[in-house]
């Protein structure tokens, strides 16, 4: 469908087959009463532009490909099966959860712009294929935020960024690549779960950029574990 605006106050599904949501310049939003589901089987696409305070689930077998511009607000949900925030420019603000899967980036891209909180929940996953987690201005404004049981795994095809970013983990952070993870501006990880390095990795601090690129943290109260993966030696340096 193409639209100026699509607003969804109820229920939007696919519930097999492709559909697509697209035009440059359409804006679809899920307003905080809305659902929308992929259905087992079922590829649902959005391109031009999203703005989500509603709910985004998929059911098993299903998938939701995010090419668009998107504006998450307080409230927005992602719950079941995979969501993929591919391409576009992705801000967040106020407080979006994750009790799925949630994907981000491919090949480098794209950023999501925190003034908020991301917050995986027990069972969640926030699987950071690449690209870079960005707060808003000099401060640190914001949060990814990994509950008892949640997930977040950096599996990156190209390098990932965090700037102006604090990372709290009390589940599991898996790092299973052997890419760079930078970090820089402030950026944090606090780790009072578990830390584990699959992967021959870098952690290293921003090389360039404005004064502020190369300040950040790795505090650890909780657990740092290196497992091999397969044929790398887990030879993870933190710099």
């Amino acid at each position: 469908c193409s639209s100026d605006l699509f607003v969804n106050k109820s229920a939007f599904s696919c519930l097999g087959g492709l559909a697509t949501v697209s035009s440059g310049s359409s804006v679809f939003s899920n307003a905080p009463s809305g659902t929308v589901t992929a259905g087992s089987g079922a590829t649902l696409q959005f391109q031009g532009t999203l703005a989500d305070s509603g709910t985004f689930s998929v059911n098993d077998g299903g998938f939701i490909s995010i090419a668009a511009n998107t504006a998450l607000h307080d409230g927005a949900s992602f719950a079941g099966g995979t969501t993929l925030l591919a391409g576009g420019s992705h801000t967040l603000d106020g407080t979006v959860t994750v009790s799925g899967i949630l994907q981000m980036g491919t090949n480098g891209i794209p950023v999501i712009t925190l003034n908020g909180t991301l917050e995986v929940l027990a069972g969640g996953n926030f699987e950071l294929l690449g690209g870079g987690l960005v707060g808003v201005g000099t401060n640190v404004t914001g949060t990814i935020s990994i509950d008892d049981n949640g997930v977040m795994e950096i599996n990156n095809l190209n390098g990932v960024t965090l700037k102006n970013v604090i990372v709290t983990n009390n589940g599991f952070i898996n790092w299973v690549d052997s890419g760079v993870l930078f970090m820089g501006y402030d950026a944090q990880i606090i780790n009072d779960g578990f830390f584990i390095a699959f992967g021959d990795g870098q952690l290293a601090p921003l090389t360039s950029g404005t004064p502020g690129y190369g300040v950040a943290s790795f505090n650890n109260a909780g657990g740092i574990f290196e497992k091999q993966l397969g044929s790398t030696n887990a030879a993870t340096t933190m710099h």
